[in-house]
């Protein structure tokens, strides 16, 4: 895979995600009222409309500033990774659905200061939550997945990075 199609692929699957969340964001908080649940499948998921002041499972809840900056960071480390590792599908995928998550609840984080969470599984999350946790295990996955493969132990070859190398000089007598 080139450099140019890994990229393309990653920026439209970020748009795909952006675009689906934010439409699905809409939806709900238009056609449904705080804390309202809707059964999807009675017992397992739901769909419930709540406004989450925090990250991740309400984690820093009043914490905007922190929040924010965290986004700020993932968008910078995934497309650092999109842009120096080896092209292929699983840093395309993975750095795609982080981009597309990130921007989306950074966008309406930094309007609001709140991410509406609508999926009630085992907690209420959206779709660029997911999107952000299944490309942090695609990224993972092809990491693990190849350390130490190859003639170089030092090479994560599933992301194409050079990991950093210990100081082989002996320390000053």
């Amino acid at each position: 895979m080139t450099r140019s199609g890994s990229t393309w692929i990653a920026f439209a699957i970020a748009s795909l995600i952006f675009v689906v969340d934010r439409v699905l964001k809409w939806v709900v908080e238009s056609s449904m009222a705080l804390g309202k649940n809707i059964p999807l499948i009675p017992g397992v998921v739901e769909l419930t409309y709540i406004n989450n002041p925090g990250g991740a499972f309400g984690a820093l809840a009043g914490q905007a500033p922190l929040l924010l900056a965290g986004s700020v960071m993932a968008v910078m480390v995934a497309l650092w990774i999109l842009f120096s590792a080896k092209p292929s599908w699983s840093t395309a995928l993975g750095s795609g659905l982080i981009l597309g998550g990130a921007a989306s609840n950074l966008l309406v984080r930094l309007v609001s200061g709140r991410v509406p969470d609508y999926v009630h599984f085992f907690y209420v999350f959206n779709v660029a939550d997911f999107a952000i946790i299944a490309g942090v295990g695609v990224l993972f996955m092809a990491a693990v997945g190849s350390l130490g493969k190859g003639p170089e132990a030092r090479y994560c070859h599933g992301l194409g990075l050079r990991l950093p190398a210990a100081r082989d000089a002996a320390p000053p007598s």
